[in-house]
Parts: structure tokens; C-alpha cells; sequence
């Protein structure tokens, strides 16, 4: 087969066109961040309570608050969110930052023995009910677990 130069030089401008050819346009980035989803059923929440002036502090003069960790997690124990050592006055419930669809809320007593108290969704109940296993105060601290529908 014989090849002129116009036919290889028409073949040659064909196969450059076709890679001169502009990317397709591109799918615009959604102004939404995704949310994580959550296993809804019996979620749980971990605390763990600093004693006024015994927790980590990050002032010289230490803790005049009690200091919370609170650790939120759905129905398959996947992390839902929390906080980490919130300065919480007593009397005072604190929402927690999560990816559940409602606000949990936490609130610590006005002294060490009283409990710790909880608001989600129209639930309320109190480390020392039945749905919570709260250990007692150790170097300063006590840990508590607590169950809840999610």
C-alpha cells in the first residue's frame, strides 16, 4: 500500500486533533460535607471525670471547674464524637459535639458524690441509675460508662 504525504500528513493532523481535544468538564464539588451516618439502636458514651484541681491543667493556677472527657459511640461501638477535658461548672449541662442527629448534653453536680447527669433526645437519666457503671474516684478521677437509645 502506498502512502503519499498529504494521506500521512491528514492522518497525522487527525491523530493530533484527537489529543488536542479539551478534558471533559468536570462534576462540580458539592457545597455539603458528607455526614457520617451512625448505627442507630443502643449507643453508649464514655466519661472519664477530673476532681476540681486534679485534672490536666493548662494554667498554673489549675482547675476551678471539673474537667470531663467525653467519648460518644453509635449502636457498633464506631465513634460518634466528644469532647476532651471540657471545663464544666457545676449545674451547667454542656453540649457535646457528635454525629448523632440530636445534641447530647452533659451536666457534673456541684460536689465530687453527686452524679453525673445526661440529656439526649428527650431521655434524661444520671450515672447512678441503673444504665451506667461508674467506678469511683482514682488518683483524682473516676471513668463511667452509660448506655442510651440512639
Amino acid at each position: 500500500m502506498r502512502y503519499t504525504v498529504a494521506t500521512l500528513l491528514s492522518a497525522a493532523t487527525f491523530s493530533l486533533c484527537a489529543f488536542a481535544r479539551p478534558p471533559p468538564p468536570q462534576p462540580v464539588a458539592s457545597s455539603t460535607p458528607l455526614v457520617k451516618r451512625y448505627a442507630s439502636g443502643w449507643c453508649g458514651v464514655h466519661v472519664t471525670q477530673y476532681q476540681k484541681n486534679e485534672g490536666p491543667t493548662d494554667t498554673p493556677t489549675g482547675n476551678s471547674e471539673y474537667r470531663l472527657t467525653v467519648a460518644l459511640y453509635d449502636a457498633l461501638q464506631d465513634n460518634m464524637g466528644g469532647a476532651a477535658l471540657l471545663d464544666a461548672a457545676g449545674g451547667v449541662y454542656e453540649g457535646i459535639d457528635s454525629g448523632l442527629p440530636d445534641v447530647f448534653e452533659v451536666e457534673v453536680g456541684a460536689n465530687d458524690a453527686q452524679p453525673v447527669r445526661f440529656l439526649y433526645n428527650g431521655q434524661a437519666w444520671s450515672s447512678d441509675q441503673g444504665q451506667c457503671s461508674v467506678g469511683g474516684y482514682n488518683g483524682g478521677l473516676r471513668n463511667m460508662d452509660c448506655g442510651f437509645n440512639c
